[in-house]
């Protein structure tokens, strides 16, 4: 089991943002799937709005790429 604290002290929400332009769907919604996981605490929940991680998946769900 991850230690949430110690993932967001690492910076790791950064990173997963980082890979919702990846071009593989598998690692989007890996990147996603622990971005959710990160942002069940209210720290984490703070993290991805202050570094934008919230517009980046909407703008992944927003996205017309049916490949």
């Amino acid at each position: 089991m991850v230690d949430v604290e110690q993932a967001l002290a690492a910076d790791a929400m950064s990173t997963l943002t980082s890979l919702l332009e990846h071009p593989s769907d598998k690692i989007k919604t890996l990147a996603a799937l622990t971005i959710f996981h990160l942002s069940v605490s209210l720290k984490g929940k703070e993290r991805a709005v202050e570094i934008g991680t919230v517009n980046e998946l909407v703008a992944l769900l927003d996205s017309n790429d049916d490949a």
